[in-house]
């Protein structure tokens, strides 16, 4: 897990919730598997640009809204967040 895909997966989670969409719908329309859907979300799998094209459009999220203040949003991950700071430490 990273941050970045850790934060895209929480807006998708979020986004999905306010929407009352359940997860299995949204997979359904995603053609992957629930299980698959939730790494996505909990930040476990690496995000690829034609996915999150994908689900941006089948949520009505713009693809810029996942990057508006990331540095702001690193900073406040990085000394928030203990996982993802380890996760990060560990990689260099």
């Amino acid at each position: 897990m990273d941050c970045i895909n850790y934060n895209i997966g929480q807006m998708i989670r979020k986004k999905r919730q306010k929407l009352q969409i359940s997860a299995a719908d949204l997979s359904a329309s995603l053609g992957i598997s629930q299980q698959h859907l939730s790494r996505y979300e909990r930040g476990e799998v690496r995000i690829n640009v034609e996915w999150l094209i994908k689900v941006s459009r089948v949520l009505d999220i713009a693809i810029e809204s996942y990057f508006v203040n990331s540095r702001i949003n690193f900073w406040e991950d990085y000394y928030s967040m203990g996982n993802c700071l380890m996760v990060t430490k560990n990689k260099r």
